[in-house]
């Protein structure tokens, strides 16, 4: 292609094209079709390399699909991978048709879950769980590192705008909609909690800023057992690695607040061996008589904060060591890259852990600033939609693609999780 056509065919569109580097993603007006963009680009390599950039109007959030009896295929955002003719597909649509998400372990107890293993059950998850009460009327910032604040000043110095508010950083630091015990009633069983401690003591869920209140998350738990017959809740905290927290060990708040819950939650001392927890059946903990298993994730390994978070690990009965979860983080805003990690990570899980597939996207600071300076409405959500649609590659890059690859289905964190999602993974255990 001759440079002077390139150079008048980037003008035709310059008025209407926005280059997003990071997303890698061009929009191109509506009015340009696939086809004729491929009609004006006739050199094969300048539209394979405009493709593989991506179309930005055909990157939007869809609802999803809702799980039907008389569908002929699987809800498109997760792939159309099944068909409607294979033996079953129809009674299981019905039967998740029927479930009742806010009790579904406790409906397939007998016929499904009883005998299986705990790391073979497939869970829906979420992660930053406690992000869902964040809003433009209560955005306020956390004591976990004041990275919002971080950013609103890079922010102010970069962009013509003179100042950036808490609320402009939402999108940036929300990852759900629902609150934990919304959560819980489309069937939500695995918690990612992100705790920070804030005045008086007081404990909060947060992602930047804070969220629910530890005490009103677990009080909804608790009450969602005492109202459930045989539903289980996995929770993930993570330690304290800073060592500027302004509390002496942290840990040991958070460990003592777990103390007030120990009637419900799983204890070391309960099982013969802790670290054989991932292997035990449903059947087997169940008749502990406990409902909950705390996960405390020991983020540092070495130095004075990570003998603190060790001591509180071994000096608190019902906190198991995160170790048995494996969770591979591709800290990625590509999807093809947390497809392709996805894939390479997920055969090398040990067999003896709970699995946990992050289903994510992350955003990191100089990601947020470019697109913030871009786009202002750009943020999780719409970095989520990417991944919920799968479909805007030149491959299919949708959950239920990356499940093919995955030798043990288990747990599955989704940020901006909703009901078809839920419905979508519970189906799995059928």
């Amino acid at each position: 292609m001759k440079r002077s056509t390139i150079i008048c065919l980037c003008t035709l569109l310059q008025s209407s094209i926005l280059f997003n580097s990071a997303y890698c993603d061009i929009q191109v007006p509506k009015k340009y079709s696939d086809k004729e963009i491929q009609d004006l680009i006739k050199d094969k390599e300048d539209f394979a390399n405009l493709e593989k950039m991506g179309r930005g109007n055909s990157i939007k959030p869809s609802p999803f699909a809702s799980v039907s009896a008389d569908a002929e295929q699987p809800s498109p955002f997760y792939g159309a991978s099944s068909s409607a003719n294979q033996p079953g597909i129809k009674e299981k649509a019905e039967k998740i048709k029927k479930l009742n998400l806010k009790k579904w372990m406790s409906e397939l107890y007998e016929d499904y879950l009883a005998d299986k293993p705990l790391k073979y059950i497939v869970i829906p998850g979420t992660h930053d769980s406690g992000t869902g009460t964040i809003s433009d009327d209560n955005a306020v910032n956390s004591s976990d590192g004041k990275i919002p604040d971080i950013i609103a000043k890079i922010l102010e110095k970069k962009s013509s705008t003179k100042k950036v508010s808490l609320k402009e950083m939402i999108p940036w630091t929300k990852t759900q909609d629902l609150s934990i015990m919304e959560q819980l009633e489309i069937g939500v069983r695995f918690f990612d909690l992100r705790v920070t401690v804030e005045e008086g003591d007081e404990l909060y869920l947060s992602h930047g800023l804070r969220g629910e209140k530890l005490s009103d998350a677990f009080d909804a738990i608790r009450d969602f057992c005492n109202n459930t017959d045989k539903d289980l809740v996995i929770i993930k905290i993570k330690g304290f690695p800073d060592k500027k927290c302004k509390n002496s060990n942290p840990n040991e708040l958070v460990a003592n607040f777990f103390r007030k819950y120990s009637d419900l939650i799983l204890q070391k001392s309960d099982i013969k061996i802790p670290r054989n927890l991932p292997s035990m059946t449903m059947k087997n903990i169940l008749e502990t008589g406990k409902r909950i298993i705390v996960l405390f994730d020991v983020r540092a390994k070495k130095g004075q904060t990570g003998e603190l978070m060790k001591a509180t690990l071994d000096n608190s009965d019902w906190l198991f060591d995160g170790d048995i979860l494996e969770s591979p983080w591709a800290d990625t805003d590509s999807t093809p890259k947390l497809f392709e990690y996805t894939e390479k990570t997920a055969p090398k899980v040990s067999d003896d852990k709970l699995y946990a597939l992050h289903w994510t996207l992350t955003a990191n600071a100089g990601y947020i600033v470019e697109h913030y300076i871009l786009n202002k409405n750009k943020g999780i959500r719409y970095m989520t939609s990417k991944i919920n649609g799968g479909k805007q590659y030149d491959k299919d890059y949708s959950l239920d693609e990356v499940l093919k690859k995955v030798p043990r289905i288990n747990i599955v964190e989704h940020d901006f999780i909703d009901r078809d999602k839920t419905s979508y993974l519970i189906g799995k255990n059928l």
